[in-house]
């Protein structure tokens, strides 16, 4: 959360900073208008990304199963994950499952069946979450004031296409680890039963 949050706070204070040198005349040769703005399009897009979480958790299960070749990681792209020493960075990136009522930075030590197959829908919707955060998030720059558009919205809508690309990355960098469980787990069941 704090990796998060310092990247925001870092982000719109370079905007500020880049309007105040070059662009101060689009706010009224006023900084405190400016940071107003910026504060506002951060907002405003926090807003937008929260509107289609809701409405891509409220879609069916169905519609998020790991068996949909959209879901399946192949074997290049884990690879990809391992050059990025994904391993050594994930943790620190902010994980708001709770948000959705289902945590995804840690499997319990108990896990069965019925929990391992959550928590596979729910990274698959966060997935989508965060991949129409990247596409919506450019919306920001068609609400009016269009003055503000590119020298606010763009850089607020690239820096949200950054902190929605992360999460993707550790999604389905996990993705494969818990299909895995889930087959351990299969075989495990599956033995019991013989038994």
């Amino acid at each position: 959360m704090i990796l998060y949050l310092s990247i925001i706070f870092v982000c719109m204070a370079i905007i500020v900073s880049m309007n105040s040198i070059f662009n101060l005349g689009a706010f009224n040769n006023s900084i405190w208008l400016c940071i107003g703005v910026v504060v506002g399009a951060v907002v405003i897009e926090i807003i937008i990304d929260l509107i289609f979480a809701g409405l891509i958790h409220a879609m069916k299960d169905k519609y998020f199963d790991s068996n949909k070749k959209f879901f399946v990681v192949s074997q290049k792209e884990r690879k990809f994950y391992e050059k990025l020493h994904i391993k050594a960075w994930k943790d620190k990136v902010i994980e708001l499952g709770a948000l959705g009522g289902f945590r995804k930075n840690k499997i319990r030590n108990e896990a069965d069946i019925a929990y391992v197959n959550r928590f596979l829908i729910e990274s698959n919707k966060g997935i989508v979450v965060h991949i129409a955060d990247i596409f919506f998030g450019f919306l920001i720059i068609f609400i009016p004031p269009f003055k503000w558009s590119f020298c606010v919205g763009l850089p607020v809508a690239i820096v949200n296409t950054f902190l929605s690309i992360l999460p993707i990355f550790i999604l389905r960098y996990n993705t494969p680890k818990l299909l895995v469980l889930k087959k351990r787990i299969e075989r495990t069941s599956d033995f019991e039963i013989e038994n």
